[in-house]
């Protein structure tokens, strides 16, 4: 099955290539001695979208890999983000909560390689071409999902909500969010009102986790102006831009939107979680991962998000 790039973002162009290019990351990482991740799918779903420069990718060596990728690092960096994310929603399964929402879900494998407590349900939600192709792929694979998965088809810039509800989502149960990579691309008005959206579906004992990016007009100029991207970008024309923010006020961090909207909030810095799993530290010439931020929050007071018209 190939991606149908008319039903929104696809895997092999654009914004949606970064998907692709974070399971080459997922599938090389897990290789490394010592490595902090494994996903077993990873290298299978980067074949089957096919671009062949991420391809050769993910079956190479960190050493082979690493200069081929658009960032320094970004091996660690991606596997240092999936083990962040995996040890929020195992925690999460241990509090008791077994409804959980992977936004942008992209070529995320948990609902096919995590241990699920029974009756857990997994809603991802992305654009329908992107959730088709992955199913279909691991369909073909003969790899079922791990718990009760759900495909919602629906872009998160419109009227996801409905989407969500309608595939059987119930906001009365605590739920564990999952927005992975996703945030970062996102204008801060429309983060603003992911979060809101959010908020507004989550029970009291509800957890969240996402990573964001301060300056993300200045992250995305630093990753097109590196000679790696560059030239990779000639061989599976990359077109990656920063949203456009010049129409919108300045907005505040993630973190501090959602104690404003009653969460109690967790922020780390991606050195100092590469610290804490013992990683060779990031190097002061690589300001960019400066700049990300990994954040957990509990939704431990009634909602008080205020939903915006659209």
């Amino acid at each position: 099955m190939t991606v149908d790039a008319s039903d929104g973002w696809d895997l092999a162009s654009g914004v949606g290539l970064t998907a692709t290019e974070a399971a080459a990351a997922r599938a090389v990482a897990g290789r490394k001695p010592g490595a902090l991740i494994d996903d077993p799918f990873a290298e299978a779903l980067v074949r089957a979208v096919g671009v062949e420069f991420f391809v050769d990718l993910a079956k190479t060596t960190v050493e082979d890999a690493e200069s081929g990728f658009a960032l320094p690092r970004l091996v660690d960096f991606v596997a240092v983000r999936t083990k962040f994310f995996d040890g929020f929603l195992t925690a999460a399964q241990r509090a008791g909560i077994r409804q959980t929402v992977i936004l942008g879900a992209g070529l995320d494998s948990r609902a096919y390689r995590m241990d699920w407590a029974p009756l857990t349900t997994v809603y991802e939600v992305d654009q329908r071409a992107v959730l088709d192709f992955k199913t279909a792929t691991m369909d073909k694979a003969g790899i079922p999902p791990r718990a009760v998965h759900k495909s919602i088809p629906a872009d998160l810039a419109e009227d996801w909500e409905r989407s969500l509800r309608a595939g059987g989502f119930t906001p009365e149960l605590p739920t564990a969010w999952c927005a992975e990579g996703l945030l970062p691309y996102l204008a801060p008005a429309d983060v603003d009102t992911l979060l809101d959206t959010i908020t507004s579906l989550s029970a009291v004992g509800s957890r969240l986790a996402g990573d964001s990016a301060v300056d993300i007009a200045g992250l995305v100029a630093r990753i097109g102006s590196s000679r790696g991207f560059s030239d990779r970008a000639s061989d599976v024309k990359v077109d990656i831009n920063a949203p456009d923010t010049s129409a919108t006020p300045t907005s505040p961090g993630v973190a501090e939107h959602l104690e404003r909207c009653g969460w109690t909030t967790v922020s780390v810095t991606a050195p100092e979680r590469f610290e804490s799993y013992q990683l060779l530290e990031l190097a002061d010439e690589l300001p960019i991962y400066q700049r990300i931020q990994l954040v957990t929050a509990s939704a431990t007071a009634p909602k008080t998000a205020r939903r915006r018209g659209r």
